[in-house]
């Protein structure tokens, strides 16, 4: 993404449509220090883009570009509580 906001890039699956027709949600992303991992909290399946169970929340992490998303903690961080620090 630009500075200005524009040219945007989906770096998460979680746009895509999961169970019943319901879209996987991904909040709380944080980078890491050195700018080169990002850690979010989401409820989607940790094999596919599909949802688990809303009730299931995973920590996840991947790198700054998207890549290598996977499976941080089974269990999600609670809000403000970052790992980097």
């Amino acid at each position: 993404m630009n500075a200005d906001g524009s040219d945007r890039v989906q770096l998460s699956s979680c746009a895509d449509v999961g169970t019943a027709g319901r879209s996987a949600n991904c909040d709380g992303p944080s980078f890491s220090a050195d700018g080169k991992s990002i850690i979010f909290r989401s409820d989607k399946s940790e094999t596919s883009d599909t949802i688990d169970s809303p009730f299931q929340i995973r920590t996840w992490i991947m790198n700054a570009d998207g890549g290598d998303e996977r499976v941080l903690f089974d269990t999600a961080l609670n809000y403000g509580i970052r790992p980097w620090i």
